[in-house]
């Protein structure tokens, strides 16, 4: 399960260190929330579980673009 979270907050910072914009941040989430649906009524996991294990890792994938977006832009400042 942390796992999980571990590889949406990589996503999120391979797609902010990218400086990749609202599309693609957009289509990662569409995606998560797509295979969340498909995989947790297979691992039986309740409705209410579900929703909340979906929103935090929707969470790790936007705190991790942030952080991406952070980590270049000092970057880019820092080389300028």
């Amino acid at each position: 399960m942390l796992w999980m979270f571990a590889m949406a907050g990589g996503v999120g910072l391979l797609l902010g260190g990218l400086w990749l914009r609202l599309p693609s941040v957009l289509a990662a989430s569409i995606s998560l929330v797509l295979l969340g649906i498909v995989l947790m009524p297979l691992a039986q996991w309740s409705l209410l579980t579900a929703v909340a294990f979906l929103f935090a890792l929707l969470g790790a994938l936007q705190c991790g673009y942030l952080a991406g977006l952070m980590l270049s832009g000092s970057r880019r400042r820092r080389l300028s």
